[in-house]
């Protein structure tokens, strides 16, 4: 009987005992599962940020594709990479020609040139010279830069002093050159009376040119008379010794040229066209002429408009003070002489205008919207939100551990002045919170400073937040009372991820040229140091090509290799022999899709260039370099919009890219 007590009480303990050691396991199963489920937490939220950012940068790429199809008419000529080397009042700009655009990598002479931040000057951005508005700072026809701020010299000023001289004048086209829309050409002879042109001659925006195909000592221009002395710039293809044979099927060397002619006031004679010899001429077709506008100051004897020349403009927005000695930011915005909207081109089309003039930088997105038409609020405010979230204040801390400065490059500006966003009126130019540098004021703290007055005193307000405030969720407050709805506005700022919005494209034309042109190219070392960043760099533009000169059946056109990647249109001639007729191609879409590398002296030149073998071949083509040629120039077709960020916040996160790709070629203007 004892026995069997002791035994069940035995039992009783064991029984104890296993159920805690259960109990034990349960937990720590428990404990595993509930680490490994808060694990996945971060792993979700990081998948989650990266898919809302992908999502995000799909939709910039398209808001800016839609933006440059329905604005094909404001489409630029093309953006290139132009390098600025030197010291303030004395920076030389030249335009590189041997960088593949899809290279993200930095230059480390220079801060302003990485990323897609190399590619960004932009060349005939057009603009019709529509009806004046009154500004504080001048009155005319107010156009802001599409792709501004603007790269700018802190030599250039609005100081009434400037421009005056011809150097100051043309100094500040390095940075800003505003020039005509192509003058209507015609055809003539030298040796006749200029009067009897007088009919062709309508206006100003009209030329005649004798191309020297009658072998009269070199090519002649003839212009409408003016009272003021003009510049004008000519492109065309030179033709050399083109009447040293009398076949007409003789292919010469052409070489792609680009000049000036300075008219002096009142002159109405024909003036001869540098660089065309007595034996050369200018290839029919190819010459596209342009009048330089004149700069006026803003102040002064020499800042009135003239009504009978409307080839005038004044830039009316100051620069951004730097601390150092170089370059600034500018807004670009500019004022047109108002008679420009009463000048129009055989009776229907607008006057107009082209831009050239450097990006500051791509990572300033700058959203454009108008004011939305809602029911204000009870302070009037309106609530619009930017196309990003999480946009930089100036207490951010980036990715190096260096304080945030503004939208503005980082260490050149002065931080008193800088500023974290940036509103525009694009009907007037006008900044709002001008008072503030632009800088909003935070709604709650206006509203207990003075309920009654202090946010009507304001354009618009801000949520200072940090956590759901208006930087972290993009949501501004404008003052319906002093910026109606419906008012185009342009935002300014930049976003957490280091992101940018950039455009790229084909040259408008490519113009054809031999291949010794590559002799005349600069090599430029970006970096004394490092061989690698050797740059060959030319002073006009990337739009030349050119055709090999093999033999062998290979028929290659070759190009800049800043024009990799790039789509264009050709039309194609080839004969079976030197004696056979020529055979034409249909206009043939071709992508300059191969890298190579071209020897000129003893430097290695990276160039890029498309096989049209296939092409020739169809026309019966021998395979030598005479007997095959372009017909006319080339034309580009392809535009690309390009988004990066970065999905982490460290200093060596890799770039994600987002590229949309589309044809495009530039409107007209209406």
């Amino acid at each position: 009987m004892k026995t069997r007590v002791v035994m069940e009480r035995i039992n009783k303990r064991v029984r104890r005992a296993s159920s805690l050691v259960e109990v034990l396991v349960v937990l720590v199963i428990l404990l595993i599962g509930v680490f490994s489920v808060v694990r996945i937490f971060p792993i979700g939220f990081t998948y989650l940020r990266n898919n809302e950012s992908r999502m995000r940068s799909t939709r910039l790429a398209h808001a800016l594709m839609e933006k440059i199809q329905n604005e094909a008419a404001n489409l630029p000529e093309a953006l290139c990479y132009s390098y600025f080397t030197g010291v303030s009042g004395s920076l030389v700009r030249q335009f590189v020609l041997d960088e593949d655009p899809d290279d993200l990598t930095g230059d480390p002479a220079n801060p302003y040139y990485k990323d897609v931040n190399k590619f960004r000057f932009v060349v005939g951005e057009p603009v019709k010279i529509g009806l004046p508005t009154p500004t504080a700072m001048a009155t005319g026809s107010i156009y802001i830069a599409k792709f501004g701020p603007i790269y700018m010299d802190r030599a250039i000023t609005l100081d009434p002093a400037y421009p005056q001289t011809a150097a100051e004048q043309n100094y500040s086209k390095l940075f800003l050159a505003v020039n005509s829309a192509p003058l209507n050409v015609t055809y003539g002879f030298k040796q006749a009376d200029p009067n009897l042109y007088r009919g062709r001659l309508t206006g100003p925006q009209n030329c005649v040119i004798d191309t020297n195909e009658d072998e009269n000592g070199g090519a002649w221009i003839l212009f409408y008379p003016s009272a003021r002395n003009r510049t004008f710039k000519i492109r065309y293809s030179k033709l050399v010794n083109d009447h040293d044979d009398n076949d007409v099927n003789a292919l010469d060397d052409v070489v792609a040229m680009t000049v000036e002619v300075i008219v002096p006031a009142n002159s109405f004679t024909w003036l001869p066209i540098p660089g065309v010899l007595t034996d050369d001429a200018i290839q029919t077709g190819s010459e596209v002429v342009t009048r330089e506008f004149d700069r006026l100051p803003l102040t002064g004897s020499n800042s009135n408009w003239d009504p009978e020349d409307p080839y005038q403009f004044k830039i009316i927005s100051p620069n951004i003070d730097a601390v150092s000695t170089t370059s600034v930011a500018n807004l670009g915005i500019i004022a047109f002489n108002p008679s420009g909207a009463r000048f129009v081109n055989n009776g229907q089309d607008p006057f107009k205008a082209n831009l050239d003039y450097a990006a500051l930088d791509w990572h300033i997105i700058h959203d454009d919207r108008d004011v939305p038409a809602v029911i204000p609020g009870g302070d009037g405010e309106i609530p619009f939100r930017t196309t990003l979230t999480r946009l930089k204040s100036l207490d951010y801390i980036n990715p190096d551990n260096t304080f945030y400065e503004g939208i503005f490059p980082g260490g050149d500006t002065n931080p008193l002045l800088n500023t974290d966003i940036l509103i525009v009126r694009l009907d007037t130019g006008g900044i709002l919170n001008q008072a503030q540098n632009g800088r909003p004021g935070d709604y709650g703290l206006l509203k207990a400073l003075d309920p009654a007055n202090s946010p009507a005193n304001q354009d618009y307000w801000a949520n200072t937040d940090p956590k759901t405030g208006s930087y972290s969720t993009g949501t501004f407050y404008i003052n319906s009372g002093k910026v109606p709805a419906g008012t185009p506005i342009r935002i300014f700022y930049k976003a957490q991820g280091e992101w940018a919005v950039a455009l790229n494209k084909a040259m408008a034309t490519y113009r054809e040229t031999n291949a010794s042109w590559l002799g005349t190219l600069t090599n430029v070392s970006l970096d004394t140091s490092d061989p690698t960043q050797d740059r060959f760099v030319d002073s006009s533009l990337p739009d030349k090509f050119w055709r090999s000169t093999s033999g062998g059946g290979a028929g290659a056109l070759y190009f800049a290799r800043t024009e990799l990647n790039k789509s264009v249109v050709a039309t194609l001639q080839a004969r079976a022999t030197a004696t056979s007729p020529w055979k034409r191609t249909q206009p043939l879409q071709i992508v300059i899709d191969t890298p190579d590398t071209v020897t000129v002296g003893a430097n290695a030149v990276r160039v890029g260039y498309a096989d049209v073998s296939k092409h020739l071949r169809r026309l019966g083509w021998d395979g030598a370099h005479d007997n095959w040629r372009v017909v006319t120039n080339i034309k580009g077709v392809s535009a690309k919009s390009r988004v990066i960020w970065k999905d982490s916040l460290e200093k060596n996160t890799p770039w994600r890219i987002q590229d949309l790709d589309t044809y495009l070629t530039q409107g007209t203007l209406q």
